[in-house]
Formats: structure tokens, sequence, C-alpha cells
């Protein structure tokens, strides 16, 4: 799958302005395709958020009570539909240059499948018996949150979704936006705006955010080579100009 000696940079954001951090997500777009690399990024939000799908309606969330209650909405790069930033689970950005996949690799999905074994391996290892599926395992309302629906190549346990995420592609970079679930918390928060269904049953797993992300790099070091860095100035500087793109008002 990957040209030997691929290196995938690795940061850590905690209590990011939403819309600061999908404007890195962008400044790292770029960053992947010119330097040839892949990037993996966890982050946390400060206020707390709703993340919006590229194509999605901002009909389908109560915009107006998220901003009274401290919340905030912005819009990502990938599709996909609602999902909350609660900080007691793992948001994640995964990006990778296609020059470094194998030439047999032309499918988006197929590395959507691929980036997603990672973190099946890492959550087995908690015993959280984990797999990828193709059955669609909806029981929402409208359909407008993403753990109210699971879709091609999303992780269930027990069939219930644990893993939501989507990709995006600008020609030259794969992106790859996602959730790892650890508890109720996102769900029940974003009902209170969507009026979606409350998806809730059998997802209480107590696993420990901070050592299931160290596992799940542990899984990406089997394949790469992991730099760990820190976000320079210069781009929290450009991110910060270049937030307004992607707040939702």
């Amino acid at each position: 799958m990957l040209v030997p000696n691929s290196a995938l940079e690795v940061y850590h954001s905690y209590d990011i302005e939403p819309s600061v951090s999908v404007a890195i997500d962008d400044l790292f777009l770029t960053r992947s395709m010119q330097n040839k690399i892949g990037i993996f990024r966890t982050f946390t939000f400060s206020p707390e958020a709703a993340l919006l799908g590229k194509m999605q309606s901002k009909r389908d969330i109560n915009i107006k009570k998220m901003y009274e209650d401290g919340y905030k909405v912005v819009r990502r790069h990938t599709g996909g539909t609602l999902a909350w930033t609660g900080n007691t689970n793992i948001s994640y950005s995964f990006f990778l240059n296609k020059e470094l996949l194998d030439h047999r690799v032309d499918r988006h999905k197929e590395v959507f499948c691929w980036v997603n074994d990672f973190f099946i391996k890492a959550l087995n290892s908690f015993g959280l018996v984990t797999e990828q599926t193709e059955q669609s395992l909806s029981k929402a309302i409208k359909n407008v949150e993403c753990f109210s629906t699971t879709g091609f190549c999303e992780l269930v346990s027990d069939n219930i979704k644990v893993h939501g995420g989507a990709y995006f592609s600008n020609g030259a970079t794969y992106m790859q936006q996602g959730q790892i679930l650890l508890s109720t918390y996102n769900n029940l928060k974003l009902h209170e705006y969507t009026g979606e269904y409350e998806f809730k049953e059998g997802l209480a797993y107590n696993l420990n955010r901070e050592k299931v992300i160290k596992k799940v790099e542990e899984e990406f070091s089997k394949n790469f080579l992991l730099v760990n860095k820190k976000i320079e100035k210069e781009i929290l500087e450009k991110a910060e100009k270049n937030k307004g793109n992607f707040e939702v008002v």
C-alpha cells in the first residue's frame, strides 16, 4: 500500500478554537501535498463545537441556540453529516500525499478502509471487538448526525457504531476526518440541537482517550516513520487569519 519509509507527522492540539482547527487542516492539506508526507492530527476544541459536513445544510442544526449556549458551528472539508467534538472522544484528521501510495491504489474508498484498519487494531487491543461493515445501520429520524447511521467501511462493535469518518481529495492529497466514540456524551449533546434520534445504547466503553491515541500511533508506526511535531507558530498565525472561512453563522 505504501512507498517504503514514508513519513507520518504526528500532531496533538488541545483546547483549540474550532474554526482555527479547521483552518489548520486546510494548511496541512497543502503541507502534505508539497512535502510528500502523511500527517495524523488529533484535537480537542474550546469551546466545544458541531462540525457540519462539507455539503450539509446548516438548517440541520439549531445554530442560534448553539451560539446562545456558548458553542460554535464550523464546516469541515469532508462530506458526511454532523459530528460533535466533545473532548471525551477522539477527533482526528489524517492526510496522505498520493505519491506515497502504491500505484495500484486508485480508489478513495480503498484508502478509507485501509486507514480505518489501524483504528480497528488499536481498539481490539483494549478488548473492544471492532469490525468494518458495509451494512447500513440506521435508527435515525433524519440522518443528520454522523453516529445515527453507519456507512461503508465504518467501524461497529456489537452492531453499534464506534467510528465515523469521511474523506476528501484535492487531487494530490487524500484527507480523512473522523471520530472514535468512547462515550455517549457527543450524541447526547448533539441531539439537543438537531432533534435527531438518541443513538446511545452500548456506547460507554470507559477507555482512556490518551491510551487509545498512543495505541493508534503504535499501529501507524508499523507502516510509517513517525515524526512527532508541534504546530509551528507560522501555521497558527495563518490559521487565525483564515478561520472566518470555516465559521458557520
